[in-house]
């Protein structure tokens, strides 16, 4: 419980700090507000119409097709959360099997097995749902670039959450009193953690694979069909961009978002029963931070920048992640752990409750005393402010009444400059 308590509030830090970096920077890039003006994507689609605000020229889509569109969408991904559900269930189905067979060595590595089929779904139907996901924001039309990315990322996390996650909430708060049918060997604390690791060590291996390996097969494949019968020696810088893949500059850093809040979520939600897990993120992250940069220099065209004023709903998750794993980790102490092994279950309710309303309280604490801009970046914005408002809306300056001197400086003082003063 100490060790989840403090991941627990070096979350809250880790927010805070993180809010006012965000801030920070956007000063600096001056990007602040950037989503009041933003502009229409290009691809999206309404009718000719006139703005009722200004009279300018704007494209219209009704809310009520937007909101027909929103709806099918909902239904899409609900019919698809119930069929991960189904596969993981089908998962813990076979292991039930494996568990109770007659082969003794199937019997005892059963559970490892099923981890690693578990492991490997999860990257498969996360690959798969992307283009799903994708495909139903375009149908829903969306208006500008943040609002695309917006409702991209909550499909994403609602469907990636209940992918990555179902299996180790099973066995982290069912399997624990499925005794007769489906019971830990050793204990379900060590099963979550063998299904942590094996997901954590899955997702290294296969990101090393659908990160480098594909991309670069792809490419050296396309460079050798297109330049048949060319030496690669008198290729320009230019061609030499050409060649290679273009970097999508919506979809370029969304799956990299997406992989580190579900890898945030497995490293907090469910720390009291795995702690290495903070070791392996750490090392998972420099892995997938050299892999990116790698790939980036080398696999992709020179990419386009882009503005943005933030991250944009991913913090939200992140937030959301934050207060879940309060819950999670005060749930695994009091009833699945054996730190309550002997109290009554009156006892551990009590014990889940105080440790939640302990923790929150304090993570609350913590947010409210952290501003989330800092001091002199509020002054900065506020003189970019006023500067903008005399030059560009020609606000005329105020008389200010100059205060009278007080006794400490009342005396007066003049340069008087001679011949006689040293250079």
């Amino acid at each position: 419980p100490y060790f989840a308590t403090f991941i627990a509030i070096w979350s809250s830090l880790f927010l805070e700090f993180w809010k006012r970096k965000e801030k920070t920077i956007a000063m600096k890039w001056g990007t602040v507000n950037y989503e009041v003006d933003e502009q229409d994507r290009p691809q999206f689609e309404g009718d000719d119409d006139v703005s009722p605000i200004d009279g300018s020229p704007m494209k219209y889509f009704p809310r009520t097709k937007f909101a027909s569109r929103l709806c099918q969408s909902t239904m899409i991904i609900s019919v698809l959360i119930f069929i991960v559900l189904g596969v993981i269930a089908g998962i813990f189905a076979m292991r039930i099997i494996f568990n109770n067979s007659s082969n003794a060595q199937l019997s005892k590595n059963s559970g490892i097995i099923a981890s690693l089929v578990n492991a490997v779904q999860i990257q498969v139907l996360n690959f798969l749902y992307g283009s799903v996901a994708t495909a139903l924001n375009d149908y829903e039309n969306h208006r500008t670039d943040t609002e695309y990315e917006d409702a991209l990322i909550a499909k994403t996390f609602v469907f990636q959450f209940v992918n990555s996650l179902s299996s180790l909430f099973y066995i982290a708060f069912i399997k624990p009193y499925m005794i007769p049918l489906d019971s830990c060997k050793v204990s379900c604390m060590a099963e979550l953690q063998t299904g942590l690791g094996t997901i954590f060590l899955t997702r290294l291996a296969t990101g090393g694979i659908l990160k480098i390996a594909i991309p670069y097969v792809s490419q050296q494949y396309r460079i050798k069909t297109e330049t048949e019968g060319v030496d690669k020696e008198d290729l320009t810088e230019v061609e030499t961009q050409f060649l290679q893949q273009d970097y999508d500059m919506v979809l370029g850093t969304f799956q990299d978002f997406a992989d580190l809040v579900i890898q945030f979520a497995y490293a907090t939600m469910f720390i009291s029963a795995f702690p290495l897990a903070t070791v392996m993120a750490l090392v998972s992250n420099y892995v997938g931070l050299r892999i990116d940069a790698w790939k980036l220099c080398q696999l992709c065209r020179r990419p386009e920048p882009r503005t943005c004023e933030d991250i944009g709903t991913w913090f939200t998750i992140l937030e959301i992640v934050s207060i879940s794993a309060v819950v999670t980790n005060s749930a695994l102490v009091a009833f699945t752990g054996t730190f309550t092994l002997d109290y009554t279950w009156a006892d551990r309710t009590w014990v889940f409750i105080g440790m939640n309303a302990g923790i929150l309280l304090t993570k609350f604490i913590v947010a409210v005393s952290i501003p989330d801009v800092p001091l002199e970046v509020e002054i900065q914005l506020k003189r970019q402010a006023y500067i903008y408002d005399k030059i560009v809306s020609n606000i005329p300056d105020e008389e200010y009444e100059i205060p009278k001197p007080n006794s400490i400086n009342s005396q007066q003082f003049s340069i008087i400059i001679t011949d006689d003063d040293p250079l």
